[in-house]
């Protein structure tokens, strides 16, 4: 049974504020740059694929993730507005390489007693 002390207020504050974050990245055109510089520079719909992916990978690495995750869901919509990428597949292998990701490092994965 679930407890009102197993809730994590941290937690939850914490990626409130990510959210926050990156709404404000998107209010400023932040992720729409982003979004049009990985686009321009690669050549083909797979490349930006391995782009994103490698980010999720590498991102999860050095932050959680839940953050990867949350940080370029928001830069495949915007890139998804700019050529044919499949959304979902792209969005479940972000997911799958962010696991990766942080599995391979302690503080990607950080434990919690």
């Amino acid at each position: 049974m679930v407890k009102l002390s197993d809730i994590d207020a941290n937690t939850i504050t914490s990626l409130a504020a990510l959210i926050l974050l990156i709404t404000i990245y998107q209010a400023f055109n932040i992720l729409k740059f982003v979004a049009n510089y990985i686009v321009a520079k690669c050549s083909t719909i797979r490349s930006v694929i391995l782009v994103l992916l490698l980010c999720s990978f590498f991102g999860s690495m050095f932050f959680t993730n839940d953050v990867a995750i949350l940080t370029l869901v928001p830069i495949v919509f915007n890139i998804a507005q700019k050529i044919n990428l499949p959304k979902i597949l792209t969005i479940s292998l972000l997911t799958i390489y962010a696991n990766l990701g942080s599995a391979l490092t302690p503080f990607g994965n950080p434990l919690r007693f």
